[in-house]
C-alpha cells in the first residue's frame, strides 16, 4: 500500500510539474496551417525575408535611426469567449495585461535590472504601445472588449475560437486591429499565434488562456505576469523561439546566442550547452521568445527589436495599422441593429468584391428603387453617393482603394447598413 501511495504522488507531482511548464502552440498551429496550405510556406518566407533586410550586426543606433525612437501604437480588440461565468474575465483582468504589455514592449518593467550584466547591453525598448479600440468596425464606440458565452467548452488550436458559426467570435479587420481571443483552452496550451502573412486575414491574432491573461483576477503563478501574451505577440510580430524550433537553430536574429533547445522555470545564470553554446556567458533564457514562468522572463533584444518593426516599414505586413482610425472619435452613431436584421434586409456580393458590387433586398415588401446609397470608408468618409434606380441594383467599387466599407441605404426614417471587403 505505501509503494502505491509513493507512486500516486509522484504521478501527480509530475502532472503538476508539466502543466507549470509553459507551453506555446504557435510552432504546431504554424506547421499545420503550411500542410494545409501549399501556398502559406511561400508567403512566409516572403515576409522572412522582409524580416531580415536589416543586418542585426551593423544595427543603428536610436539616435541615428528616427524610425526606430518613434512609438508606434497598436488598437487591440480583446475577444473574451466563456463557456462558465468564471471563465468571463474583468475588464479590470484584461486591462492589466494589456498595461503589462506596454511595460515589457517599451523596457519599464521593474524586473529588468534583473537581466545578468553581461547581456544588459542588449536590452531594446521596442517602443511599441497597445491600446484597446475606441471604435469599433463599423464607426460605433466601443472599449474594445467583446463577450461572448458559447456552448464549447474547450477550444484548441484549431481557429474555432475565432468564428461565431463556430462558437467563436468573428475576426475585426486586421488592417485596422490586433484581434486576442481570450477562452477556455485545453489545459496543456498556454496560447497560440498566427505569424505574419501565415494565416488567412480572418484568422490573424493572437489566442490566450483566460486563466493566464493579465496580472490580476483569476490568473495563478507562475503565469501571472501577462507574460504569456508578451510571447505570443512576439510571435505576431515575426519572432521565432530562440532555438529557431531545432536543437542549435536559428531565430533570424543575429544578436541571440545560440541555444540548445527552451528552457523552463527560472534557471540560474549562466546556462550553457555543450556543443552549441559554451561561452562563459552562456544561454539568453530571460527573453520573452524562450519558455522561462513568468517571473524570469524580462527583455527583448535590440536585434529582435529590429526584426519586429521591419513589419511597420512601407511594404511591411502589419503597416496598415500606422493608418488605423481605431482610436479615433466614433462616427456612427446609427443604433446597432442584430445581425439576423441586417442581414434579412440587405445583401452585398461577392463579398470581398473587386469590381462590381450587387445589392440586394431580401425583405418582401421593400423596394430599394428611388432610394439613396452612401459608401462610407472605415473612417467614416463618405467615397460614394447616388440614388439606386433598380430592384437589384450592381454598383462599380473598381475605384475604391482596398479595405472595409459600409454601404447606407436610405429613405426618410428607412435606414439599412451593411459592409462589405474591397479587395
Amino acid at each position: 500500500m505505501r509503494t502505491i501511495l509513493l507512486l500516486s504522488l509522484l504521478l501527480a507531482y509530475g502532472l503538476n510539474a508539466v502543466q507549470a511548464q509553459r507551453s506555446c502552440g504557435t510552432t504546431s498551429y504554424q506547421q499545420n496551417i503550411f500542410s494545409l496550405d501549399p501556398t502559406a510556406h511561400s508567403k512566409f518566407e516572403a515576409i522572412e525575408r522582409h524580416s531580415r533586410k536589416l543586418s542585426i550586426g551593423v544595427l543603428k543606433e536610436d539616435g541615428d535611426h528616427p524610425e526606430s525612437d518613434t512609438i508606434i501604437t497598436i488598437p487591440v480588440v480583446v475577444h473574451v469567449l466563456y463557456n462558465k461565468d468564471a471563465q468571463n474575465i474583468s475588464d479590470q483582468q484584461i486591462i492589466s495585461q494589456i498595461e503589462a504589455l506596454n511595460r515589457d514592449f517599451n523596457k519599464l518593467n521593474p524586473d529588468v535590472n534583473q537581466v545578468p550584466g553581461p547581456f544588459t547591453s542588449l536590452i531594446a525598448n521596442v517602443k511599441l504601445r497597445f491600446e484597446l479600440a475606441t471604435i469599433d468596425p463599423e464607426g460605433r464606440a466601443t472599449n474594445g472588449i467583446t463577450r461572448k458565452k458559447t456552448g464549447v467548452s474547450i477550444f484548441t488550436d484549431d481557429d474555432r475560437i475565432k468564428f461565431s458559426s463556430m462558437g467563436g467570435d468573428n475576426v475585426w479587420d486586421r488592417r485596422s486591429y490586433l484581434n486576442i481571443w481570450v477562452g477556455p483552452l485545453i489545459s496543456t496550451m498556454l496560447g497560440y499565434s498566427s505569424l505574419p502573412g501565415v494565416a488567412t486575414d480572418d484568422k490573424d491574432g493572437v489566442v490566450i488562456r483566460y486563466d493566464v491573461f493579465g496580472t490580476t483576477g483569476i490568473v495563478q503563478p507562475p503565469f501571472n505576469m501577462g507574460r504569456t501574451l508578451t510571447h505570443e505577440l512576439g510571435h505576431w510580430l515575426s519572432l521565432v523561439h530562440l532555438w529557431g524550433d531545432l536543437p542549435c537553430g536559428d531565430d533570424g536574429v543575429d544578436d541571440t546566442p545560440k541555444q540548445r533547445g527552451y528552457h523552463t522555470g527560472c534557471p540560474s545564470f549562466p546556462q550553457t550547452s555543450e556543443g552549441c553554446n559554451t561561452s562563459s556567458v552562456g544561454e539568453l533564457f530571460m527573453d520573452f521568445m524562450d519558455f522561462t514562468d513568468d517571473p524570469c522572463m524580462h527583455m527583448f533584444t535590440n536585434g529582435q527589436k529590429e526584426r519586429m518593426r521591419t513589419l511597420f516599414d512601407d511594404g511591411g505586413f502589419r503597416h496598415d495599422l500606422l493608418s488605423s482610425k481605431a482610436l479615433d472619435k466614433p462616427w456612427n452613431s446609427a443604433p446597432r441593429m442584430a445581425s439576423s436584421d441586417t442581414t434579412s434586409v440587405l445583401n452585398v456580393y461577392p463579398n470581398p468584391v473587386m469590381q462590381q458590387l450587387t445589392v440586394r433586398c431580401t425583405r418582401n415588401g421593400i423596394s430599394l428603387v428611388g432610394k439613396s446609397f452612401t459608401i462610407h470608408n472605415a473612417m467614416g468618409q463618405a467615397v460614394m453617393t447616388g440614388k439606386i434606380q433598380q430592384e437589384t441594383p450592381v454598383l462599380n467599387v473598381g475605384n475604391l482603394q482596398a479595405g472595409l466599407y459600409f454601404i447606407k441605404i436610405a429613405n426618410g426614417s428607412d435606414k439599412w447598413i451593411t459592409r462589405f471587403v474591397k479587395q
